[in-house]
């Protein structure tokens, strides 16, 4: 019979040890720590044009830490079509702030603010998450018309 999740000692009255114990000891794996700056704010957009903008995205836990992020899909606003530089990301605390573009084509409508937050998350531990806020507003259609008094 295999014993794969304990190692007997060969010692005569000695209790095993528990290698799951010693497999998730925090000194022998470091926690990442994912930490974000910044927010998407863009004014005046034009329907149906493109805007770009950036966050800041680290490993802020063990130095030997690996964090693997990615960007929540479900938080992604229904408003607009998003495109992310780097949805998926592998980090190491050495590493320091990677800079994240986010571009959106705004939406058509006219005159209205469109928000929401969009949320990078852990991989291996989703409750290792940070949000991001974002507001987009599109100007209002202005209608000049040239009047000529007579």
């Amino acid at each position: 019979m295999k014993h794969c999740h304990r190692f007997y000692q060969n010692i005569e009255g000695m209790k095993p040890i528990d290698l799951a114990y010693i497999l998730t000891d925090r000194e022998n794996n470091p926690v990442p720590d994912l930490e974000c700056e910044g927010e998407l704010r863009w004014e005046g957009v034009k329907p149906g044009t493109n805007v770009t903008g950036s966050v800041k995205i680290r490993n802020n836990g063990d130095a030997e830490s690996i964090l693997h992020c990615k960007i929540d899909e479900s938080t992604i606003p229904s408003w607009g079509n998003w495109t992310f530089e780097a949805n998926a990301t592998i980090l190491t605390v050495d590493v320091g702030w990677i800079t994240g573009n986010v571009t959106v084509t705004a939406p058509d409508d006219k005159n209205e603010e469109f928000t929401g937050k969009i949320k990078v998350i852990n991989a291996q531990d989703s409750t290792d998450c940070c949000e991001i806020d974002i507001y987009l507003k599109t100007p209002r259609t202005r209608v000049i018309s040239n009047t000529l008094l007579l």
